[in-house]
């Protein structure tokens, strides 16, 4: 009796954690999967991230490649087109000196590094990723909010050319089809195409 006991225990845990990777998965209309991935929670194995769908295979490979460096990861999949868009939201305070701007823009290509290494060695089939990184800053009446410190878009034809284990986050910044860094933290602007 202690064995069956025991087996159902690990059958109990194992749907747990697919629950706990599952969670936040929803279809949009027209096909779109999205997904939140608060960055605390525990790690999936690959066996449970392989047997997710896309979205959820994306948030988890994103979420064990930055860890702990953004609060929350959040993952849009378009099936139809194999494009993901992925916000990282950072914590922090507002980068208001110079120095503080660089190392702002610093952290967001690192997390724009880490995110695309990860995605793109994901197994997930690929055409394009945009990273979207938001963290704080002050708006017009001094309130602090959330808003864009940079985006980057990555073709998989300019993804392929990548090798990731023998570039910097500077070097891969400049080799991505497009890409933005903001310039002042102090005033919201419209988040880019």
């Amino acid at each position: 009796m202690r064995s069956g006991g025991r087996q159902g225990s690990v059958a109990l845990v194992a749907a747990l954690l697919m629950g706990c990777l599952l969670v936040g998965c929803g279809v949009a209309s027209g096909g779109a999967s999205h997904t939140a991935t608060p960055t605390a929670t525990p790690l999936a194995t690959p066996e449970l991230i392989a047997a997710a769908g896309p979205a959820t295979q994306l948030g988890a490979h994103a979420r064990q490649a930055i860890g702990t460096l953004a609060r929350t990861i959040d993952v849009q999949w378009d099936a139809a087109t194999q494009t993901a868009t992925i916000t990282i939201t950072i914590a922090g305070l507002v980068p208001l000196t110079d120095q503080q701007v660089v190392a702002a823009h610093a952290l967001v290509k690192l997390l724009c590094y880490k995110a695309n290494a990860a995605l793109w060695s994901s197994g997930v089939a690929l055409s394009q990723v945009k990273l979207l990184v938001l963290g704080p800053m002050q708006d017009t009446y001094a309130n602090i909010i959330t808003d864009w410190y940079g985006v980057a878009t990555l073709r998989a034809s300019s993804a392929q050319r990548i090798q990731w284990a023998s570039v910097s986050p500077d070097t891969a910044w400049n080799l991505y089809d497009q890409q933005m860094l903001r310039v002042s933290f102090s005033v919201p602007d419209e988040i880019p195409d």
